[in-house]
C-alpha cells in the first residue's frame, strides 16, 4: 500500500507541511517496498463456525390488518351444569285473581263433631214485664144475660204472674142466673184454683168473689154468698191474680 500525501493547499502551516512530506517520501522509498501485487486466488472455505448467540429481539412490527373471518367451528360439547345460584329477592305480590265461578255441585258433608260439654248454668234472668189491655167476653152461668156496656180489662204480667182487673156495667140482666163469666187475657196454669175479689159499685155495694179453675181461660164472678151478683145498672169491678 502506498501512502498519499495531501495537497499543500490543505495545510495551513507551511513548516508542518514540509516536515510531513519528507516523512512520507522516506517511508515510500525505504520501508514499504514495492506497491501491492495482484490479489491471489481465494483459499478454500474454512470450516463452519459455531452458531453465534441469538441476537437481541428486534422491535415489534406494526399490527397487521385484520384477516378475514374464519369458518364457524363445530359446536363444542355442553359444559357441566353450574352450581345453583343464590335465591333471588322475593317478587312483588301479584294482582288478585278474578273470582272463580261458583260451583253448583255441593261438597260432601263433613263428619259430625263430638258433642260439646254442657256449659255452666247462667244466672237467673230478669222476669219479663208486660202491661196490656183486652176486652173480656161476659156471659152468665145460666139463663141469658141481656146486655152489658163499658166492658174493659187491664193486666200486668211479670214472668208467670198475671194480675187482671175487669170492669163492666150490666144494662140488662135478662134471664141470667147463678153467676157471671169473664174471659181472661191468658189461660191459668193447671193444678191449682185461683181466687180474687171485687165489689158492685153502683147499686147494692155487695162484695164479690172471683174464681179461676185449674187450666181455665175464664173466671167466675158471684156475690160473696154465691148468689147472682147482677141487677140492672150494676157496675162490676173485680181483681184476680194467677200463674200461667
Amino acid at each position: 500500500m502506498k501512502f498519499q500525501f495531501l495537497n499543500e493547499k490543505d495545510i495551513t502551516l507551511h513548516s508542518v507541511w514540509a516536515w510531513a512530506k519528507q516523512l512520507v517520501d522516506a517511508l515510500n522509498k525505504n520501508q514499504l517496498g514495492g506497491g501491492a501485487g495482484e490479489p491471489g486466488p481465494a483459499g478454500p472455505a474454512g470450516p463452519k463456525g459455531d452458531k453465534g448467540d441469538p441476537g437481541a429481539a428486534g422491535p415489534a412490527g406494526p399490527t397487521g390488518a385484520t384477516g378475514p373471518q374464519g369458518v364457524k367451528g363445530d359446536t363444542g360439547a355442553a359444559g357441566a351444569t353450574g352450581a345453583t345460584g343464590a335465591a333471588g329477592p322475593k317478587g312483588d305480590k301479584g294482582d288478585t285473581g278474578a273470582t272463580g265461578a261458583a260451583s253448583t255441585v255441593p261438597g260432601p258433608a263433613g263428619p259430625t263433631g263430638p258433642t260439646g260439654a254442657t256449659g255452666p248454668q247462667g244466672p237467673a234472668g230478669v222476669p219479663s214485664y208486660i202491661e196490656g189491655t183486652w176486652t173480656p167476653a161476659i156471659t152468665s152461668f145460666s139463663g141469658a144475660l141481656g146486655s152489658v156496656s163499658g166492658v174493659s180489662g187491664y193486666y200486668t204480667k211479670i214472668g208467670r204472674l198475671v194480675c187482671a182487673v175487669i170492669n163492666f156495667t150490666i144494662t140488662s140482666s135478662g134471664t141470667a142466673g147463678g153467676g157471671l163469666v169473664a174471659t181472661l187475657p191468658f189461660a191459668a196454669a193447671g193444678g191449682m184454683y185461683w181466687t180474687g175479689g171485687g165489689r158492685e159499685l153502683a147499686v147494692t155495694g155487695a162484695q164479690l168473689s172471683a174464681t179461676i179453675n185449674p187450666g181455665q181461660s175464664s173466671c167466675g164472678i158471684a156475690r160473696y154468698d154465691n148468689a147472682y151478683p147482677g141487677v140492672n145498672g150494676a157496675l162490676i169491678a173485680v181483681t184476680i191474680s194467677y200463674f200461667v
